[in-house]
């Protein structure tokens, strides 16, 4: 968690090792990773869900495979479904955003 001693480089340090994994093994990998892991602490919700919906997109462009996430979360799911229209090989739609 970020509010750990040092979290905020741990969390950053977690992106950089993502997006270096294929290229130090030499081969494509799949990750996860939990998104709720990132806070803890009596933050507040909406302090905790917005340092998640804000880090969800640096670990998406840094190559995370998946994420768990709470689905009922709406704001997170729409940031998640917006990154992964972003990311994807595939020909941009706006019915991919939500």
């Amino acid at each position: 968690p970020v509010m750990w001693h040092e979290g905020n480089r741990q969390a950053m340090e977690a992106v950089e090792v993502v997006r270096l994994l294929p290229d130090v093994l030499g081969f494509p990998v799949r990750t996860i990773g939990g998104l709720s892991n990132l806070t803890a602490g009596d933050g507040g919700r909406e302090k905790k869900r917005l340092l998640e919906r804000t880090y969800l997109p640096m670990l998406a462009a840094s190559g995370l495979s998946m994420v768990l996430l709470n689905v009922l979360h709406r704001e997170t799911v729409a940031v998640a479904r917006a990154c992964n229209a972003l990311i994807s090989p595939k020909v941009f739609t706006w019915h991919d955003v939500g």
